[in-house]
């Protein structure tokens, strides 16, 4: 499979950021989509040395609702799914 879906934080602090994360056979899940994006955003706070945004990070609990992930991965449309916190 060769789908690439666009991921973007719907968060007070972290709103806004985006990742794109190709579909691969590891990537079975919401919580793997979460993940993706969550850890693309703390490797990119440690580079940079945020260590207080970094720790407000992992108080996060992200979720995605209005979606299955069947329908994410056999979608054609390139939409942006939103990761929220709220």
């Amino acid at each position: 499979m060769n789908r690439i879906v666009h991921l973007v934080l719907s968060d007070d602090t972290f709103g806004g950021f985006e990742h794109h994360v190709r579909i691969t056979p590891e990537i079975t899940s919401l919580d793997d989509l979460i993940n993706s994006i969550v850890g693309k955003l703390r490797e990119t706070l440690i580079y940079h040395k945020f260590e207080n945004a970094r720790v407000i990070l992992q108080g996060k609990n992200f979720h995605i609702h209005g979606r299955v992930f069947s329908d994410i991965v056999n979608n054609s449309v390139n939409d942006t799914i939103y990761v929220c916190n709220h």
